[in-house]
Protein backbone atom coordinates (compact mmCIF):
# COMPACT_ATOMS: atom_id res chain seq x y z
CA UNK A 1 0.00 0.00 0.00
CA UNK A 2 1.18 3.51 -0.80
CA UNK A 3 2.10 5.89 1.98
CA UNK A 4 2.31 9.70 1.72
CA UNK A 5 5.58 11.16 0.51
CA UNK A 6 4.87 14.62 1.89
CA UNK A 7 5.58 15.71 5.46
CA UNK A 8 4.33 18.64 7.55
CA UNK A 9 6.43 21.78 7.69
CA UNK A 10 7.26 24.19 10.50
CA UNK A 11 6.19 21.84 13.30
CA UNK A 12 6.75 23.63 16.63
CA UNK A 13 5.40 24.30 20.11
CA UNK A 14 2.54 26.78 19.93
CA UNK A 15 3.99 30.05 21.34
CA UNK A 16 0.53 31.44 22.10
CA UNK A 17 -0.34 28.77 24.68
CA UNK A 18 2.65 28.97 27.02
CA UNK A 19 4.48 26.25 28.94
CA UNK A 20 2.29 24.24 31.34
CA UNK A 21 2.87 21.38 33.81
CA UNK A 22 0.65 18.66 32.34
CA UNK A 23 -0.05 19.64 28.75
CA UNK A 24 1.62 20.67 25.52
CA UNK A 25 0.32 22.55 22.48
CA UNK A 26 1.66 22.37 18.92
CA UNK A 27 1.21 24.16 15.60
CA UNK A 28 2.31 23.44 12.04
CA UNK A 29 1.49 24.43 8.47
CA UNK A 30 -1.40 22.61 6.85
CA UNK A 31 -0.84 20.77 3.58
CA UNK A 32 -2.89 20.83 0.41
CA UNK A 33 -5.30 17.86 0.79
CA UNK A 34 -5.26 17.42 -3.01
CA UNK A 35 -1.48 17.14 -3.25
CA UNK A 36 -0.56 14.10 -5.35
CA UNK A 37 2.22 13.23 -2.91
CA UNK A 38 -0.42 12.17 -0.39
CA UNK A 39 -0.96 9.15 -2.69
CA UNK A 40 -4.54 8.59 -1.63
CA UNK A 41 -7.33 10.32 0.26
CA UNK A 42 -6.09 12.74 2.90
CA UNK A 43 -7.16 11.62 6.40
CA UNK A 44 -5.29 13.99 8.70
CA UNK A 45 -2.12 13.74 10.75
CA UNK A 46 -0.47 11.46 13.27
CA UNK A 47 1.23 13.08 16.26
CA UNK A 48 3.92 11.04 18.03
CA UNK A 49 5.65 11.92 21.30
CA UNK A 50 7.84 10.20 23.89
CA UNK A 51 9.93 10.94 26.95
CA UNK A 52 13.45 11.97 26.00
CA UNK A 53 14.85 9.64 28.65
CA UNK A 54 13.06 6.59 27.23
CA UNK A 55 13.45 6.96 23.46
CA UNK A 56 11.08 6.09 20.65
CA UNK A 57 10.42 2.57 21.93
CA UNK A 58 7.77 3.98 24.26
CA UNK A 59 6.30 6.54 21.90
CA UNK A 60 2.61 7.42 22.03
CA UNK A 61 0.67 8.02 18.81
CA UNK A 62 -2.30 10.37 18.56
CA UNK A 63 -4.32 10.41 15.31
CA UNK A 64 -5.65 13.83 14.31
CA UNK A 65 -8.51 13.24 11.88
CA UNK A 66 -9.38 16.16 9.57
CA UNK A 67 -12.17 16.32 7.01
CA UNK A 68 -10.46 16.63 3.63
CA UNK A 69 -13.30 18.81 2.35
CA UNK A 70 -12.42 21.57 4.84
CA UNK A 71 -8.70 20.97 5.17
CA UNK A 72 -7.81 23.49 2.47
CA UNK A 73 -9.54 26.21 4.51
CA UNK A 74 -6.99 25.87 7.29
CA UNK A 75 -3.72 27.78 7.21
CA UNK A 76 -2.26 26.32 10.40
CA UNK A 77 -3.05 23.15 12.30
CA UNK A 78 -3.13 23.19 16.10
CA UNK A 79 -3.16 20.17 18.39
CA UNK A 80 -2.81 19.59 22.13
CA UNK A 81 -1.92 16.67 24.38
CA UNK A 82 -2.82 16.39 28.06
CA UNK A 83 -2.11 14.35 31.20
CA UNK A 84 1.64 14.68 30.80
CA UNK A 85 3.96 14.40 33.83
CA UNK A 86 5.26 17.75 35.05
CA UNK A 87 8.88 18.86 34.74
CA UNK A 88 9.64 16.23 32.10
CA UNK A 89 11.53 16.47 28.80
CA UNK A 90 9.80 15.11 25.68
CA UNK A 91 10.35 14.81 21.94
CA UNK A 92 7.61 14.98 19.30
CA UNK A 93 6.98 14.79 15.57
CA UNK A 94 3.99 14.73 13.24
CA UNK A 95 3.26 13.03 9.92
CA UNK A 96 0.57 13.03 7.22
CA UNK A 97 -1.97 10.18 7.00
CA UNK A 98 -3.81 8.86 3.95
CA UNK A 99 -6.37 6.08 4.02
CA UNK A 100 -3.75 3.40 4.60
CA UNK A 101 -0.60 4.63 6.29
CA UNK A 102 1.31 7.57 7.75
CA UNK A 103 4.07 9.25 5.79
CA UNK A 104 7.54 10.41 6.82
CA UNK A 105 7.67 12.45 10.04
CA UNK A 106 8.36 16.12 10.34
CA UNK A 107 11.48 17.43 12.02
CA UNK A 108 11.59 16.24 15.63
CA UNK A 109 11.24 18.93 18.27
CA UNK A 110 12.13 18.95 21.96
CA UNK A 111 9.93 20.42 24.67
CA UNK A 112 9.65 20.23 28.44
CA UNK A 113 6.63 20.55 30.70
CA UNK A 114 6.91 23.10 33.48
CA UNK A 115 7.00 22.38 37.20
CA UNK A 116 3.71 21.46 38.81
CA UNK A 117 2.20 21.12 42.25
CA UNK A 118 4.05 18.45 44.28
CA UNK A 119 2.37 15.16 45.05
CA UNK A 120 1.40 14.23 48.60
CA UNK A 121 3.94 13.50 51.28
CA UNK A 122 4.07 9.84 52.29
CA UNK A 123 3.98 7.88 55.53
CA UNK A 124 3.17 10.75 57.84
CA UNK A 125 3.39 9.47 61.41
CA UNK A 126 3.90 10.59 64.96
CA UNK A 127 7.27 9.52 66.32
CA UNK A 128 6.79 11.01 69.78
CA UNK A 129 3.77 12.37 71.63
CA UNK A 130 3.26 13.85 75.08
CA UNK A 131 0.93 16.40 76.67
CA UNK A 132 2.78 19.46 75.30
CA UNK A 133 4.46 18.49 72.03
CA UNK A 134 4.45 16.12 69.07
CA UNK A 135 7.20 15.01 66.70
CA UNK A 136 5.99 14.31 63.16
CA UNK A 137 7.90 12.39 60.51
CA UNK A 138 7.15 11.75 56.85
CA UNK A 139 8.68 10.71 53.52
CA UNK A 140 9.01 12.95 50.43
CA UNK A 141 6.33 12.67 47.73
CA UNK A 142 6.67 10.06 45.03
CA UNK A 143 5.95 12.77 42.45
CA UNK A 144 7.68 16.04 43.36
CA UNK A 145 6.73 17.40 39.90
CA UNK A 146 9.70 19.72 39.98
CA UNK A 147 12.42 20.92 42.32
CA UNK A 148 11.16 20.35 45.86
CA UNK A 149 11.74 23.38 48.08
CA UNK A 150 10.57 22.12 51.46
CA UNK A 151 7.45 21.45 53.50
CA UNK A 152 4.61 23.40 55.08
CA UNK A 153 3.19 22.29 58.41
CA UNK A 154 0.19 23.69 60.23
CA UNK A 155 -2.10 22.76 63.07
CA UNK A 156 -5.37 23.86 64.62
CA UNK A 157 -7.26 23.22 67.82
CA UNK A 158 -10.51 21.29 67.39
CA UNK A 159 -13.40 21.27 69.83
CA UNK A 160 -16.17 19.07 68.47
CA UNK A 161 -17.46 20.77 65.34
CA UNK A 162 -15.61 23.99 66.16
CA UNK A 163 -12.27 24.42 64.42
CA UNK A 164 -9.74 26.94 65.61
CA UNK A 165 -7.47 29.12 63.55
CA UNK A 166 -4.85 27.24 61.54
CA UNK A 167 -1.39 28.11 62.81
CA UNK A 168 1.56 27.62 60.47
CA UNK A 169 4.71 26.10 61.88
CA UNK A 170 7.45 28.72 61.95
CA UNK A 171 10.06 28.81 60.66
CA UNK A 172 8.97 27.03 57.52
CA UNK A 173 10.97 23.94 56.53
CA UNK A 174 13.00 25.12 53.54
CA UNK A 175 15.22 22.05 53.19
CA UNK A 176 13.56 19.11 51.36
CA UNK A 177 15.92 16.66 53.10
CA UNK A 178 14.41 17.58 56.49
CA UNK A 179 11.47 15.22 56.93
CA UNK A 180 10.59 15.65 60.58
CA UNK A 181 9.41 18.47 62.83
CA UNK A 182 8.72 19.07 66.50
CA UNK A 183 5.59 21.03 67.35
CA UNK A 184 5.60 22.48 70.84
CA UNK A 185 3.43 24.64 73.14
CA UNK A 186 0.44 22.34 72.77
CA UNK A 187 -2.08 22.42 75.60
CA UNK A 188 -3.04 19.23 77.48
CA UNK A 189 -6.57 17.88 77.23
CA UNK A 190 -7.11 19.40 73.78
CA UNK A 191 -7.67 17.94 70.36
CA UNK A 192 -5.45 19.11 67.49
CA UNK A 193 -5.44 18.59 63.77
CA UNK A 194 -2.14 18.65 61.89
CA UNK A 195 -1.57 19.52 58.21
CA UNK A 196 1.49 18.53 56.19
CA UNK A 197 2.23 19.22 52.52
CA UNK A 198 5.20 19.41 50.20
CA UNK A 199 6.11 22.67 48.49
CA UNK A 200 7.75 23.71 45.21
CA UNK A 201 8.13 26.87 43.15
CA UNK A 202 4.67 26.14 41.78
CA UNK A 203 3.04 26.18 45.21
CA UNK A 204 0.94 23.52 46.87
CA UNK A 205 -2.57 22.16 46.60
CA UNK A 206 -4.79 23.26 49.48
CA UNK A 207 -7.98 21.36 48.62
CA UNK A 208 -9.30 19.17 51.40
CA UNK A 209 -12.38 17.19 52.33
CA UNK A 210 -13.75 16.00 55.67
CA UNK A 211 -13.90 12.24 56.05
CA UNK A 212 -14.98 9.83 58.80
CA UNK A 213 -12.34 8.80 61.31
CA UNK A 214 -9.72 6.34 60.00
CA UNK A 215 -11.35 6.13 56.58
CA UNK A 216 -10.40 7.47 53.19
CA UNK A 217 -11.83 8.17 49.76
CA UNK A 218 -10.74 9.80 46.54
CA UNK A 219 -12.11 12.74 44.60
CA UNK A 220 -10.98 15.10 41.85
CA UNK A 221 -10.06 18.73 42.38
CA UNK A 222 -8.72 20.94 39.57
CA UNK A 223 -7.49 17.82 37.78
CA UNK A 224 -5.69 16.30 40.78
CA UNK A 225 -6.71 13.18 42.69
CA UNK A 226 -6.89 13.98 46.38
CA UNK A 227 -6.72 11.54 49.27
CA UNK A 228 -7.41 12.53 52.88
CA UNK A 229 -7.93 10.81 56.18
CA UNK A 230 -8.00 11.34 59.90
CA UNK A 231 -6.57 9.25 62.71
CA UNK A 232 -6.93 9.58 66.46
CA UNK A 233 -4.07 8.88 68.86
CA UNK A 234 -4.98 8.45 72.52
CA UNK A 235 -2.99 8.27 75.74
CA UNK A 236 -4.32 5.64 78.12
CA UNK A 237 -3.59 4.04 81.46
CA UNK A 238 -1.60 0.81 80.86
CA UNK A 239 -3.97 -1.00 83.25
CA UNK A 240 -6.98 -0.23 81.08
CA UNK A 241 -8.30 -2.38 78.27
CA UNK A 242 -7.70 0.34 75.67
CA UNK A 243 -6.32 -0.42 72.22
CA UNK A 244 -2.64 -1.19 71.86
CA UNK A 245 -2.07 -0.42 68.18
CA UNK A 246 -3.51 1.77 65.45
CA UNK A 247 -3.23 0.59 61.85
CA UNK A 248 -3.26 2.99 58.88
CA UNK A 249 -4.59 2.18 55.41
CA UNK A 250 -1.79 1.03 53.12
CA UNK A 251 -2.62 3.77 50.59
CA UNK A 252 -2.69 6.58 53.19
CA UNK A 253 -1.86 9.67 51.08
CA UNK A 254 -2.14 13.43 50.41
CA UNK A 255 -1.82 16.24 52.92
CA UNK A 256 -2.62 13.93 55.80
CA UNK A 257 -4.80 15.29 58.56
CA UNK A 258 -3.96 13.89 61.96
CA UNK A 259 -6.26 14.30 64.93
CA UNK A 260 -4.46 13.93 68.25
CA UNK A 261 -6.44 13.77 71.46
CA UNK A 262 -4.32 15.16 74.27
CA UNK A 263 -5.11 13.91 77.77
CA UNK A 264 -3.64 14.85 81.14
CA UNK A 265 -1.61 11.83 82.21
CA UNK A 266 1.81 10.99 83.53
CA UNK A 267 1.87 7.88 81.40
CA UNK A 268 4.30 8.01 78.48
CA UNK A 269 2.83 7.88 74.99
CA UNK A 270 2.72 4.36 73.53
CA UNK A 271 4.88 3.39 70.58
CA UNK A 272 3.16 2.61 67.26
CA UNK A 273 4.51 0.04 64.84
Amino acid sequence: MDYPLIKPRDFRVDPTRGNRPHEAHFIWESIDPLDEMIRGKFRGYKLQYWKSSEGRRNKIEVPIVIDSDTANLRHDIRASIFDLPANTAFRAQVSVMNGHRAGPPSDTIDFKTSEGVPGPVRNLQSDEVDSHHAVLKWDPPDEPNGLLQGYDLGYQKVNGETQGEIRALEPKINNPSHTSARITDLQPNNEYRFFSSSDSWSGLDIDESRLPLTSYRERTARGYVVFNTYITIMLWDPKSDGPRKILLPSNFEQRYLWIVNWMKSSVLAPKYD
